[in-house]
């Protein structure tokens, strides 16, 4: 789920590693990860959009080379 923070927002997720067809990765392992945040406001074209990781413009759902590492601890 998402909750709103001072900040920004705090996002917590959970997918089962057999939905996404990889083994699951011993403690401290890296891992690519890539999140998008986008802004829609009147259903039309996306307004805005904020990403973790990806610099270059909307590439992250066909080149995995811009995701970020994250750690399975």
């Amino acid at each position: 789920g998402t909750k709103a923070g001072n900040t920004g927002y705090v996002l917590e997720a959970a997918i089962p590693w057999a939905k996404i067809n990889i083994p699951v990765p011993a403690g401290n392992t890296p891992i690519g990860l890539e999140v998008h945040v986008a802004d829609d406001d009147d259903g039309g074209n996306r307004d805005g959009k904020i990403a973790w990781s990806e610099v270059q413009n909307d590439t992250a759902f066909f080149d995995p080379s811009v995701y970020g590492l994250a750690r399975i601890g």
